[in-house]
């Protein structure tokens, strides 16, 4: 009875929420500009220019004092017209919004009032602006609309448009901020590392045990700094006799076998690792108990003596250290700061340490839960170093979080936003320095005026910086921004919720690629790469989504609302009671709740079920450890759960998303699902319960039919062929000017189909991405061998698999001299009489399909000498004076062919002209091309047969493909097999099956029955005849309706063939590749095959005539190349190559002596 239920919620979600499947990136754009970038610059503020010597300065804050007066003007042109994403595409410009600020300057003197200057609607950046976020052009427009602006009806959006070209953000997997964890590492000793006997305390324990954070403010003013605790290895025992004997360093080993450990604490502003003891110590804690009570907070006494011995070693140890280098606490943290200065170490402490921490107007009240904060850390390296807990599993998806399009931008945002800073009070400076008399006194009032305003604040550089990011690396990472894909529509889809993990490739960290539990319904467990990505690359699930930041300040006002809540720093260490629960909110430890926590926890997911809080807060209570862990951070993964209680009729009733969300489910991370009960079967009474299998999917594996009666790998190549596969990609194919595309000319909706197919392909499946085609699994003829398919040559003159290629070409005039308006210039060469007699046209090639204006003509059949744009080019002097024009025509790759399709002018800056030419080529099916069905079973056409020679069944009925029966067995394809017998009962009684996953049992069973009904053979097999003797076949075959794809990967594009051409300058060899008119390289392995043929006159012919045959000198009596002595000299043939060997190492005084035969 669950599946009417989970279909209807696949229902809902996909037609009430406005963008389903890039959902997570546009929330978290929006989140950008409505959050992120005004609570920076708010923090940021004032940007301080202080010029102590005159006693004046200047405070500069954007959006005034309160950073609030920040607006967004979307994309428009000239005349304040909207300026719409598919304009930016054909004039290859960036889809940008505008971003202005009200900008004050506070003057202050030594004497009298400050002055305030106020500047309104100054522009401070420039930021690609995401399709259809909130200030997006077409958020507004219905799918007719958009239609008529030139998108697809069933635009996504989620992607940027970067000087014409889409690009989308990959998702960016990391080790979240703010969590605490701990394990060990292999020990290396340092420099200079004590020694005990002349052994070294590797002999000891060999691995170090540490705690650590990556700590990050709520602001993000700041990049998130590391916060490491060590803990060395324990050292070898000594006893009492050896101590006696050997001399023995005092922070090798201590005394008596009792070890010398001291812990150190890599902390941000400190230069070196600094002692733990000190840190505790400058926090307040003024003796070892209250240090000793802060690090075990919540042990109870009778568990604490696993913890005693190692704390002895700490404190004895680093008091020892103290007295032998008569030193203090304090004089140890100054020494490792960069000024060495008392007032360093108390900003360090203060500000740059765990900034996730509130900051408090009580200084003491700050340190005690920073003391606390780094207790808990301590508590875990301790643990570990103990045997007590394992080490964190950091693959666990409550360490992970995502980055999406709009954390990414915000990185690469606050960077420039400080560069740009820094550089406006450095031009101030600079300008103040160089005309101090102009700007004395009062008078460095008139420094910054409206006119000079954009001369300081270079508000270009954020678009310089994005531009030069989005087209590059992203922070020193490649692969961040890639171009979108449009092959089909399901690659799209694909590349659009696709997440990056940020490792090496060659890396062997199995762990971080291993398909871990905590994934479960998050990301897809069967839509990865394989190959050195294998793991590190992952798609969320169908109804995963990523958190953006809610305010932490509603979830402490809760927390204050409760009773028995006690804050943190009303808490004395030595009181703590192993009964309180501690509550974390991002790694801060707000407090305690003293008793009743099954209260407040009831009471914190009431509040996100009435959204009093928002419904993206994290509450997991893990009472194993007594810690209430709360988060309201961005980049958490989400999944929809059924609450306790719900019924399959209550979901049913609810007609619309926002109802099915506030009263059937909550969303959940990956953290809360680790600490509550979670039922496989829907509908529990007490416990939250999954709703269906097929929401652990990808979209891509989600529309496989059956999949799960398919082998793992077949669903994984599955994923891959359907990213290849030709389809409908877009709507509004034929108004794109894409580099190259395809469409299949007639695709067709699958008979059998999941609940996803009709959400992914557009509104109803009306984007199909493959036909439905009658496939008969035999063996015939020998043409099917291996992978091979054999098609019917009538199928495919009706059109059957037939595919339109685009190819698009661009040309635009090129300014020259803008002060004397010379540039490139569009024209017929052929025709113009300022340039027929003059310029040079290209040999071979065709001008005549010009019109006067120098493009070609709409319709014209094209090949490789076809002119598509004229262009000349002035040759011009050193005087600026134009010499001649020389012909720069642009003409189509090698091996084009088609009809012109499309042509779009657009006008440029200072008034020169740009042109693109799409190229339409027809394609059909031939020997070779890569043909998959959504089982994952792919082949290459080996034979195309007329119908007449195929075989048939007693009704007539010819397969439109046959494949090899040798593919099933070990591939195991039951979904195939499935879709198969059901297409053909779906197709008699002419309805769609539902094919989706994990919906029924017996299906087999079902199918066969279904069949006996309807008059076929319960299995699905026939019995046929031979198509070319008329006999009947000795086995019956099997027979029915496969979805098959057609992939991108074909013959035409890989080709490669040449009698003469181009050759390289060094060696004389013919070029490489098939685009440069290059050969095909002939190798060791080619011309030992050659030579088992016996075709050795083939070889000489590649080896010599086709490739660099030479004349050279040679004298037979010294064996040498061009000689200067004495003798006879005849001519010899070899390869260049050979001869240019030769004189290298005849340069290097390596003489070369030839033997040859007697000539």
């Amino acid at each position: 009875m669950s599946a009417p239920a989970a279909r209807h919620i696949c229902n809902t979600y996909y037609i009430d929420t406005p963008h389903p499947i890039v959902q997570h990136h546009i929330d978290s754009f929006d989140d950008l500009l409505t959050r992120q970038i005004p609570l920076f610059i708010k923090a940021s503020n004032p940007i301080k220019l202080l010029l102590p010597s005159e006693k004046r300065s200047i405070e500069i804050w954007v959006g005034r004092r309160d950073g609030s007066h920040i607006r967004y003007t979307p994309p428009l042109d000239e005349l304040e017209l909207a300026v719409m994403p598919n304009t930016c595409r054909t004039e290859n410009r960036t889809y940008a919004i505008d971003v202005k600020a009200d900008i004050e300057f506070v003057y202050t003197f030594e004497t009298g009032a400050p002055e305030v200057m106020l500047f309104q609607d100054i522009m401070i950046a420039q930021i690609p602006l995401m399709l259809r976020s909130k200030f997006c052009h077409l958020s507004a427009l219905n799918p007719d609309q958009m239609y008529e602006q030139g998108e697809c009806r069933h635009e996504l959006g989620g992607y940027f448009i970067i000087d014409g070209s889409e690009r989308v953000l990959l998702s960016q997997e990391r080790l979240g901020n703010n969590l605490f964890y701990s394990g060990s590492k292999i020990y290396k000793a340092v420099k200079g590392e004590d020694v005990v006997g002349g052994e070294t305390r590797e002999r000891g324990e060999d691995r170090s045990f540490f705690g650590a954070i990556r700590s990050a403010s709520e602001d993000g003013i700041r990049k998130p700094s590391s916060h490491y605790l060590e803990i060395p290895p324990k050292p070898r025992e000594v006893d009492l006799k050896e101590a006696e004997e050997k001399e023995i360093t005092d922070l090798g080993a201590t005394r008596l076998g009792v070890s010398g450990r001291i812990p150190v604490l890599t902390l941000p502003g400190f230069k070196e690792s600094i002692p733990l003891i000190s840190v505790f110590r400058a926090f307040g804690l003024s003796n070892d108990k209250d240090i000793y009570d802060t690090i075990l907070a919540g042990i109870p006494d009778k568990d604490r003596s696993l913890y005693d011995d190692m704390f002895m070693q700490f404190v004895l140890s680093h008091d020892r250290r103290l007295d032998d280098d008569n030193i203090n606490d304090l004089s140890i943290l100054r020494r490792t700061t960069k000024t060495r200065s008392i007032e360093e170490v108390f900003y360090n402490l203060q500000v740059l340490a765990f900034p996730h921490i509130e900051q408090d107007e009580d200084t003491a009240a700050m340190y005690r839960k920073k003391a606390y904060c780094l207790g808990y850390m301590t508590r875990m390296a301790m643990e570990s170093a103990a045997g007590i807990t394992k080490p964190t599993d950091r693959d666990h998806f409550r360490f992970k979080r995502f980055d999406v399009s709009g954390d990414l931008i915000f990185q690469e945002f606050r960077v420039a936003y400080n560069d740009i800073s820094k550089a406006m009070t450095l031009a101030l400076d600079t300008r103040l320095h160089f005309e101090e008399r102009l700007y004395s006194g009062r008078n460095i009032t008139n420094l910054v005026q409206r006119e000079n305003i954009g001369y300081y604040w270079k508000h270009y550089t954020f678009m310089n910086s994005l531009s030069k990011s989005f087209k590059g690396k992203w922070g020193g990472k490649d692969g961040v921004s890639q171009i979108l894909s449009r092959v089909s529509m399901l690659g799209t889809i694909s590349q659009l919720r696709r997440t990056n993990l940020d490792m090496d490739e060659s890396s062997k960290i199995l762990g971080a690629r291993r398909l871990h539990g905590s994934s479960f319904g998050f990301t897809c467990p069967s839509d990865v790469p394989d190959g050195r990505s294998v793991g590190m690359v992952k798609h969320f699930a169908l109804l995963t989504t990523v958190s953006t930041s809610s305010p932490r300040s509603e979830i402490a006002s809760a927390l204050r609302s409760f009773p028995h809540f006690r804050p943190l720093s009303t808490i004395h260490p030595s009181s703590w009671n192993p009964s309180w629960t501690r509550i974390r909110l991002n790694g801060d430890i707000m407090g305690v709740s003293t008793r009743d926590t099954i209260e407040l926890y009831r009471m914190l997911i009431d509040m996100r079920r009435k959204a009093a809080i928002s419904p993206s807060v994290s509450i997991a209570w893990n009472r194993t450890d007594n810690d209430m862990i709360l988060a309201t951070d961005q980049g958490r993964t989400m999944r929809p759960l059924y609450r306790e209680g719900v019924t399959h009729d209550q979901v049913l009733s609810k007609k619309t998303w926002d109802t099915l969300r506030a009263y059937a489910f909550d969303f959940v991370d990956a953290e809360e699902c680790d600490t509550v009960r979670i039922s496989l079967a829907p509908f529990s009474a007490t416990n939250p319960s999954e709703i269906h299998g097929i929401f652990m999917l990808s979209p891509l594996s989600s529309v496989i039919p059956f999949c799960d009666h398919n082998p793992s790998p077949r669903v994984c190549f599955s994923c891959a062929q359907c990213r290849q596969g030709a389809s409908w990609f877009h709507s509004n194919f034929n108004k794109r000017f894409d580099t190259i595309t395809l469409i299949l000319n007639s695709p067709q909706r699958p008979i059998c189909e999941t609940w996803a197919y009709p959400h992914m392909l557009g509104r109803g499946g009306c984007m199909p991405y493959g036909e439905n085609a009658i496939v008969a699994i035999a063996t015939y003829s020998g043409y099917n061998q291996e992978d091979s398919v054999i098609l019917n040559r009538n199928s495919l003159d009706r059109g059957m698999f037939r595919t339109t290629y685009f190819h698009s070409y661009s040309a635009s005039e090129e300014m020259i001299d803008p002060n004397a308006k010379i540039h490139t210039q569009i024209a017929n060469v052929a025709l113009n009489p300022l340039y027929s007699e003059t310029v040079k046209t290209k040999p071979d090639k065709d001008y005549s399909k010009l019109d006067e204006n120098g493009f070609i003509k709409l319709g014209s059949h094209v090949d490789e000498n076809t002119v598509l744009v004229g262009m000349v080019s002035p040759s011009v002097d050193a005087t600026g004076v134009i010499k001649g024009h020389s012909d720069v025509s642009l003409t189509p790759k090698r091996g084009q062919t088609g009809i012109v399709d499309g042509i779009q002018v657009y006008n440029l800056k200072d008034g020169i002209i740009g042109v693109k030419v799409r190229v339409a080529e027809s394609r059909g099916p031939i020997l070779g091309d890569k043909f998959s069905s959504r089982a994952g079973q792919k082949g290459t056409v080996g034979m195309i047969m007329p119908d007449s020679d195929l075989p048939f069944n007693s009704k007539g009925l010819r397969p439109d493909l046959i494949l090899n029966p040798h593919a099933i067995p070990s591939r195991m394809t039951t979904g195939q097999h499935l879709e198969s017998m059901s297409a053909r009962i779906g197709n008699t009684v002419g309805s769609l099956i539902d094919a989706t996953p994990f919906t029924a049992q017996n299906q087999v069973t079902e199918y066969r029955e279904l069949l006996l009904k309807h008059g076929f053979e319960p299995n699905g097999s026939d019995m046929m005849y031979n198509g070319m003797t008329g006999e009947m076949m000795e086995m019956e075959i099997f027979l029915g309706p496969v979805y098959y794809l057609r992939s991108k990967l074909m013959v035409e594009d890989k080709i490669n063939y040449r009698d003469t051409g181009s050759r390289t300058l060094l060696t004389h060899q013919p070029l490489e590749g098939r685009s440069a008119g290059g050969g095909l390289r002939i190798g060791e392995m080619e011309r030992d095959g050659l030579i088992a043929h016996g075709v050795s006159a083939f070889i000489q012919e590649s080896f010599m005539k086709r490739s660099d045959e030479h004349e050279v000198l040679y004298q037979p009596s010294s064996g040498l190349l061009d000689t200067t002595q004495k003798g006879e000299i005849v001519t010899l043939k070899m390869p260049y190559a050979m001869s240019l060997f030769i004189k290298e190492v005849e340069s290097m005084h390596v003489s070369t002596y030839i033997k040859t035969a007697e000539l």
